[in-house]
């Protein structure tokens, strides 16, 4: 799916490290932006060592429960970071905007339809979906 939303490169953490594919793909230089959608426990911690110094990484999930980050290595290598929330009337805007311009097939992404009277019912099958998947 990242290839056909635009990706250069994509990388299955399940068959390969993350941080050793990314030193990898860009010679050992690292990137200049990562965004973070998986919510796992050593995501920022792996985001820090794939990055080159004064990159950004974004936060687009959380690990459930409190986790150790390398503050130290964020500050040494001028690493910024941003927790970000695609919830709100923005969002939906900016998003509208890019399936209008077709910047992406959002068919793609698109997991579930409900009617509207249903809806309430089946509201509940997006607690259960994103306990498991980093999208829904």
């Amino acid at each position: 799916m990242g290839i056909r939303l635009g990706a250069d490169h994509v990388i299955n953490v399940q068959k390969e490290n993350p941080v050793e594919a990314v030193k990898r793909i860009t010679g050992g230089k690292g990137v200049h932006y990562v965004m973070e959608c998986s919510g796992a426990p050593n995501a920022l911690n792996e985001a820090m060592d794939m990055v080159n110094r004064g990159a950004v990484s974004c936060l687009a999930a959380f690990p459930g429960e409190p986790v150790p980050v390398d503050l130290a290595k964020l500050v040494r290598n001028n690493i910024y970071v941003y927790g970000i929330r695609g919830e709100g009337r923005s969002a939906t805007h900016r998003a509208a905007a890019l399936m209008t311009q077709k910047r992406f097939d959002a068919k793609l992404m698109h997991t579930h339809t409900f009617r509207w009277p249903r809806f309430q019912r089946r509201s509940g099958i997006f607690e259960r979906e994103s306990k498991t998947r980093s999208r829904w």
